[in-house]
């Protein structure tokens, strides 16, 4: 867009060490990263390589519209032929070719599939891709600071085309920063360039914001039942104890769930745990906080939870061990049951932390018969 041939010098050094980059996919392929990684890393690789051919060619009309000698520009810049349509275009209109290359909609599209194909290599990567967005935010406001500078600059030269830099440029630029610093997307105004630049920073801002989401789903959810995780339980656990509203903590976990899956394999096992998680959510209220804190353990976090509620746990419990008593015939699975243990933040006489008392009330149960549910007492653990 510039037409500085030390940006295709640049571009080139860095093509050349994408090339290199390329070889790290034997390896990969070789460790355990596995091959759904490697096929769409190999994919991303190919697509790039693939736009490299129109930036060369961008780059060829850029040439040609600069007037500068080709024998200072980079041997592949020199070697593309242009198309006879192209070669009888203008300087101007070779300018406008290279910038719509890179800024139409194919061009933009094809820059999306590489940014899908990442999505299913491993987390590592995407740490490394949040660290380049980034770097390319903090470079996106240089460039705005920049922008902005130089058109304080033509604004000073005459009254008359202050007012036309001030509707088309410094406006939109000011509204552009505001957005920017609220994290929303950019209003479509201004200049025919910065409508171009708007729709691409749009496009892009959306596509990370979907990037984000599903990475910050993925870090507070269990990936087989869809509950919240461990992760998320210690974070809310942390938060609620650190508050002065009443909860309840009740620690569930599935009885004999070992020998279902030596008996029956881990397929069946897996069925008990989400047919598990089901019943929790459907037991429990939407403003409770079910969790999958281990393999066949289970927590809810129940706000605004006091002792003399106690039982509305209890037939909570009673209810789900029925259904897990007689499971669906179709479904083949076998008769498991939960053991429950509960405590609350107004107990009297607590122990040591909540959790611990929770944990020595569901042992308390695992002990005595199991299929039930046990709250923290007054001086011991008593049965509900």
């Amino acid at each position: 867009m510039t037409r500085d041939r030390t940006y295709a010098n640049l571009y080139f050094d860095e093509l050349d060490l994408v090339n290199q980059r390329g070889n790290v996919l034997d390896d990969l392929g070789a460790g355990t990263v596995g091959n759904v990684a490697v096929d769409t890393m190999q994919l991303a690789m190919d697509r790039t390589m693939s736009l490299s051919t129109t930036d060369v060619y961008a780059m060829r009309l850029a040439m040609e519209s600069s007037g500068q000698e080709a024998q200072a520009w980079p041997t592949r810049v020199r070697e593309t032929q242009l198309s006879a349509e192209d070669e009888s275009l203008s300087s101007d209109e070779k300018a406008d070719k290279a910038i719509d290359l890179l800024s139409n909609e194919p061009y933009l599209d094809m820059r999306a599939q590489i940014n899908q194909n990442m999505l299913v290599c491993s987390q590592a990567l995407v740490s490394k891709m949040n660290n380049r967005q980034i770097s390319s935010a903090n470079a996106f406001q240089v460039s705005f600071m920049h922008l902005g500078v130089s058109v304080a600059a033509f604004v000073l030269l005459t009254v008359l085309m202050c007012f036309a830099l001030f509707r088309l440029m410094v406006r939109p630029l000011l509204r552009f920063n505001e957005k920017i610093e609220e994290g929303s997307l950019l209003p479509e105004e201004g200049a025919a360039e910065l409508k171009v630049l708007t729709r691409t920073y749009n496009r892009v801002f959306t596509q990370n914001k979907e990037i984000q989401r599903v990475i910050k789903y993925q870090a507070e959810h269990d990936g087989l039942t869809g509950l919240l995780n461990r992760g998320a339980f210690d974070k809310l656990l942390a938060a609620f104890e650190a508050g002065d509203r009443p909860f309840a903590l009740t620690l569930c976990d599935v009885d004999t769930f070992k020998q279902v899956n030596d008996g029956h394999g881990h397929a069946a096992g897996d069925k008990i745990l989400k047919l598990v998680a089901t019943l929790l959510l459907n037991a429990f209220r939407n403003v409770d906080y079910v969790c999958r804190i281990g393999g066949d353990e289970f927590a809810v976090i129940m706000v605004e939870m006091t002792t003399d509620l106690a039982y509305t746990i209890e037939s909570k419990v009673v209810a789900i061990n029925e259904q897990l008593a007689d499971p669906d015939p179709d479904s083949g699975l076998p008769p498991v049951s939960l053991s429950v243990g509960v405590a609350f933040t107004d107990r009297e006489n607590p122990g040591e932390s909540l959790y611990k008392d929770a944990d020595a009330a569901l042992y308390f149960t695992k002990e005595h018969g199991r299929a039930g549910c046990t709250t923290y007492g007054d001086d011991e653990v008593v049965r509900l």
